[in-house]
C-alpha cells in the first residue's frame, strides 16, 4: 500500500470517529478498522504502518478504559517494528536501521507499565527479556543488559532458575560491551542466587542439586576474578582468587581447583600485574585446559593490557 493510500485510509477512519458530533464517538468500530487496514498492511509486508495502526487501536483502547487490550496492542505494534529491524540486521548499508528502535522499545515500555499496574509481573518480565534478546542480536549489548536484569528482577522469586539464566545472558551482554564493573555485579547477584538455591536444596536433601550450585557459584567466582584482572583490580583479584579456593575446599568433592588451578591463576595474576605478555600468554593456555571456553576468552581479555 502507498503511503498516501495508508494516509488516506487512516484519514477516513478517524473521519467516522467524530463523524457525528453528539453521538457517543465509536471507538470500538475504529479499533476493528484500523486492524483489518493492520491487517491488509501486513500481508503487504509494510511492518511500519501496520504498526501505527495498532498503537491507533491501543489509543482507542485506551480510551474506552480497556488497559489491557490496549497494552497487547502496544505489544503487537512493537513486535511488528522489531521485526521489521530484525531483517536490516545484515544490511550495512541500510541508512534506516535501528531508526525504528526507538518506537519498538516505547511500545513494550508501554505495555509493560500497564502489566505493572496490574501486577502482571510475569508479563512484564517477558517482554523485558524480548527487548534485551532483540538489542543484544542487532549489536546493542549495553541496553540489552539493562532490559535482561529488569526481566530477572521480576522474576526472581518465582523462578530463580528464569532469572538466572537472564542473569548470565546479561552478564554476556555487559562482558561484550566492555562494562566489566557492572558485570561484576551482576555476577556477586548470580551468586547469590544460586548460594540461596543451594540452601533449598541443602535443606531438602538434595545433594547433587546442591554441589551442581555451589560449582555455578565457583564458576562466577573465577568470572569475576578474571573481570578484576581486566580492571587492573590486582588486590581484588588476589582476593576474589582466595575466596574460590576457600569456597572449593569446602563445598565441592574435587580438589583440582586449589591443587591446580589457583596456583596457575596466582601466577596469571603476576603475570599481568608485571605486564610479561610472555608469561600471560604462556598461563592462559594452561589454564585454558582446566577451565570453561568461556572462562578462557575472559582471560584472553586480560592479555591486550600487559
Amino acid at each position: 500500500m502507498e503511503v498516501a493510500k495508508f494516509d488516506e485510509e487512516l484519514h477516513k477512519i478517524q473521519q467516522n470517529i467524530h463523524k457525528r458530533l453528539f453521538k457517543k464517538i465509536d471507538y470500538n468500530g475504529a479499533t476493528e478498522e484500523l486492524l483489518e487496514l493492520a491487517g491488509a498492511l501486513r500481508r503487504e509486508g509494510n511492518a511500519p504502518h501496520a504498526a501505527i495502526c495498532c498503537m491507533s487501536a491501543a489509543h482507542c483502547q485506551r480510551a474506552l478504559e480497556s488497559p489491557l487490550k490496549a497494552a497487547n496492542l502496544e505489544v503487537q505494534a512493537g513486535e511488528l517494528l522489531w521485526r521489521e529491524e530484525a531483517k536490516k540486521i545484515n544490511s550495512e548499508d541500510d541508512k534506516t536501521f535501528r531508526e525504528l528502535l526507538p518506537e519498538a522499545i516505547n511500545c513494550y515500555l508501554c505495555a509493560i507499565s500497564v502489566y505493572m499496574q496490574h501486577e502482571k509481573f510475569g508479563l512484564a518480565s517477558s517482554l523485558y527479556a524480548e527487548m534485551g534478546q532483540h538489542l543484544y542480536d542487532i549489536g546493542e549489548t549495553c541496553d540489552a543488559a539493562i532490559y535482561l536484569e529488569k526481566a530477572a528482577q521480576l522474576v526472581e522469586t518465582q523462578s530463580p532458575f528464569l532469572s538466572e539464566s537472564l542473569i548470565r545472558k546479561s552478564i554476556q551482554s555487559r562482558i561484550e560491551a566492555g562494562d566489566y564493573s557492572a558485570a561484576s555485579d551482576s555476577l556477586h547477584w548470580l551468586m547469590t542466587i544460586l548460594q540461596r538455591r543451594s540452601a533449598r536444596s541443602s535443606s531438602q536433601g538434595a545433594v547433587a542439586d546442591v554441589i551442581e550450585d555451589q560449582a555455578g557459584v565457583a564458576q562466577a567466582m573465577l568470572s569475576d576474578c578474571i573481570i578484576q584482572i581486566i580492571l587492573e583490580n590486582y588486590t581484588e583479584a588476589r582476593s576474589s582468587l582466595e575466596t574460590l579456593h576457600q569456597h572449593a575446599a569446602a563445598n565441592l568433592p574435587s580438589g583440582e581447583i586449589h591443587t591446580t588451578l589457583s596456583p596457575l591463576i596466582a601466577a596469571f595474576i603476576d603475570a599481568c600485574q608485571s605486564r610479561s605478555r610472555r608469561d600471560a600468554c604462556y598461563l592462559q593456555e594452561e589454564i585454558s585446559e582446566l577451565v570453561e571456553p568461556s572462562h578462557s576468552d575472559l582471560m584472553l581479555r586480560c592479555i591486550p593490557r600487559c
